[in-house]
């Protein structure tokens, strides 16, 4: 009986794509993409919903960045496209047009913007470590 091995350079485990090189670049081109479809559905489902409700929508379904405390080894460029795709899902959500700016609405509605929630998700990951700790 002769056995044979399977050499792959990239793996999924748990949802986060995990490549020979370690980056996480796959895995923020993956969140780009869950954002614009989540963006987009809501827009399309909660077209006639009130602005309350988009702005409790939003939080729940274009937030939850799955392993972004992970993310370690990414280039700029990717994770402005992920900053990008933030900012465009909520001019999608609430019509908001291109040359206007997104984060004055945002605080004035208190959504957190991109920035804001990736600090707050790693400030969390890091107090739960030390509890541990």
């Amino acid at each position: 009986m002769v056995y044979t091995c399977i050499i792959s350079d990239q793996m999924k485990y748990l949802g986060v794509r995990i490549n020979a090189s370690l980056k996480d670049d796959h895995d923020l081109q993956r969140q780009v993409k869950l954002l614009y479809c989540a963006a987009n559905k809501l827009r399309r489902i909660f077209i006639s919903a009130l602005l309350q409700q988009k702005n409790s929508l939003f939080p729940a379904l274009c937030m939850p960045m799955y392993a972004c405390q992970l993310w370690s080894k990414y280039t700029k460029t990717s994770m402005k496209r992920l900053r990008a795709a933030y900012r465009n899902a909520y001019r999608i959500m609430h019509y908001i047009p291109r040359n206007v700016s997104v984060r004055p609405h945002q605080v004035s509605r208190c959504v957190r913007t991109f920035d804001a929630l990736l600090r707050n998700t790693l400030y969390r990951f890091f107090n739960a470590m030390r509890i541990f700790i």
